[in-house]
């Protein structure tokens, strides 16, 4: 008897015409005529060598047909083969394409394998309205490209059948990896010293099409070449801005040194990644006066500041809500109005009577919002003043004038509508010290200058108590100070800047000060700004 014996071999076969070739990226829509501009980059994802012979190029409008049947080349593993109408150092294949731009209706690309048992499909635009079918009956299409910018797969070769594998490339890259570039820069940094503590603000841009993460680039601050503070950074958005700011001490109160530095924590270009400044506790006492921010039509914009001490030379920044700043040298005596101006020979010709010794031309401009806007006044990195002002302050060619016995921001009453170089038209000119209210005599602080807080006040019904409350510049209340003076109607009062043990940090303190009564009724309430200049 025969014994049959059944041999079965087991043949591994290698089926590299169906390995993972896909399309990498696609530039269909070129910026003016399409026609001899486009071009499609493939991959060879897989680690063997593919024979593309066979193999069918397809393109869809309302539907997919045929544009190109390969002949026999070889598309080496882990490649880029590139296809265009053009030929260039890089392609690899020269055939006239006809892919759709999109628009009103989705369009296609698909690549198909000889026995139709592999394919790999590009939708883009929307809506589907033909129903075009992608790898996978949900597969949906890619927002589609302005003309100039290609598809590209975020990874090249990595393929989910999703269109969340791919990316809008503003700057194409046929036949090579698409290698994400980002590309930041320091836009600028602003450090100002509020008492013992400086804050610094720094924008950072993103000037790449993709997006920085978390914790790719991260900031690093010293003061005087002591680090002070190391952090990671927030994700910016591509073409999108970062603002970060942080708050570091200076307990000591000392000059110096400022320096700001971006680090790279991965594959991240930075264009600019250093900033410095200087800061000085030597505040020069400037005060905002007056401004223009919503002149006549073909008329400019105005600052003027109150100089409350002589100065020689002193650089001046105006810096706005946005972030626009003007910058200026100011020199003159105490008491006297500089104006900051936009563009000086406009406002001398637009008023006359100013003097225009005392107008200086600014190098930049702040861009003042008629609808409302803040405005800060600092020099050396150190805040001097600020206002904040809100929509219908003025009417259009009435400036905002500072009114100092109530400290009060209101439209000029001057029939010329505005008073640069001058003293305000709203200010009082006889003595308040027959005026029913607080009355500040002096609101600066210096010890060097031997100059303490004064007020003075008057009240029509007896007095039992004085009340201030101090702040910091953030709105943090700091102390209550109350002085027991029983049955009196006016008097004065004086206070150094002691608090706590110990004297007061230079900056800018708001104060709210109260009369009271013997039961704790408040008669009168006046708000100021005090400085304190060590």
């Amino acid at each position: 008897m025969r014994r049959l014996v059944l041999v079965v071999f087991l043949i591994s076969i290698s089926f590299n015409y169906y390995a993972d070739i896909v399309i990498n990226e696609l530039f269909y829509d070129s910026v003016g005529s399409d026609e001899g501009n486009e071009w499609i980059e493939l991959y060879n994802n897989s680690n063997e060598d593919v024979n593309l012979q066979g193999w069918i190029l397809q393109a869809a409008g309302p539907s997919f047909t045929d544009i190109l049947i390969f002949p026999s080349i070889i598309i080496r593993s882990k490649s880029f083969f590139l296809i265009s109408e053009q030929a260039s150092t890089l392609t690899n294949l020269v055939a006239d394409l006809t892919f759709q731009n999109g628009g009103s209706a989705s369009d296609g690309v698909r690549i198909v394998n000889p026995r139709n048992q592999y394919k790999d499909t590009i939708l883009y635009d929307n809506p589907n309205s033909n129903n075009l079918l992608g790898d996978t009956d949900f597969q949906q299409p890619c927002t589609g490209v302005e003309p100039g910018q290609s598809l590209a797969r975020i990874y090249d070769g990595v393929d989910s059948n999703s269109c969340d594998d791919w990316m809008t490339a503003f700057s194409p890259s046929p036949g090579t990896s698409n290698a994400i570039v980002k590309i930041v820069s320091l836009v600028s940094s602003t450090a100002l010293a509020l008492g013992e503590e400086i804050e610094v603000s720094t924008i950072i841009l993103n000037l790449s099409t993709y997006q920085v993460d978390k914790s790719e680039l991260s900031i690093k601050i010293s003061f005087n070449n002591d680090l002070k503070y190391q952090g990671d950074l927030l994700a910016i958005p591509s073409q999108d801005s970062l603002m970060h700011c942080v708050s570091i001490e200076n307990e000591s109160l000392l000059p110096g040194l400022v320096l700001v530095e971006l680090i790279n924590n991965s594959n991240v270009e930075i264009v600019d990644n250093l900033w410095e400044s200087y800061i000085s506790y030597t505040i020069p006492q400037i005060r905002l006066s007056e401004i223009m921010h919503s002149p006549l039509t073909g008329n400019s914009e105005w600052v003027e500041i109150k100089l409350l001490e002589t100065l020689n030379d002193t650089k001046v920044i105006l810096r706005d809500a946005a972030g626009n700043y003007a910058s200026s040298l100011v020199r003159g005596l105490a008491g006297e109005y500089i104006v900051i101006a936009e563009d000086k020979k406009q406002i001398i010709n637009t008023f006359p009577a100013c003097d225009s010794s005392l107008v200086v031309q600014a190098e930049g401009w702040t861009r003042l919002n008629n609808n409302g806007d803040s405005l800060i006044i600092e020099s050396y990195n150190t805040l001097l003043d600020s206002l904040q002002y809100g929509s219908n302050s003025t009417r259009v060619g009435f400036s905002l004038e500072y009114q100092s016995d109530s400290e009060e921001w209101l439209e000029c009453c001057s029939i010329e509508r505005a008073t640069p170089t001058k003293e305000n038209s709203s200010t009082y000119q006889d003595d308040n010290s027959n005026k029913v209210g607080i009355h500040i005599i002096n609101n600066l602080i210096s010890r060097s200058q031997a100059k303490n807080f004064k007020l003075e006040y008057n009240c029509e019904k007896e007095v039992s108590f004085l009340t201030m409350k101090i702040f910091d510049i953030r709105g943090k209340i700091l102390a209550s100070l109350s002085n027991e003076i029983r049955n009196q109607y006016f008097g004065d009062f004086s206070w150094n800047g002691y608090l706590k043990g110990k004297y007061l940090a230079s900056g800018l303190y708001p104060t709210v000060i109260r009369l009271s009564s013997e039961s704790g009724r408040v008669l009168i309430e006046r708000k100021t700004l005090i400085t304190i200049n060590r």
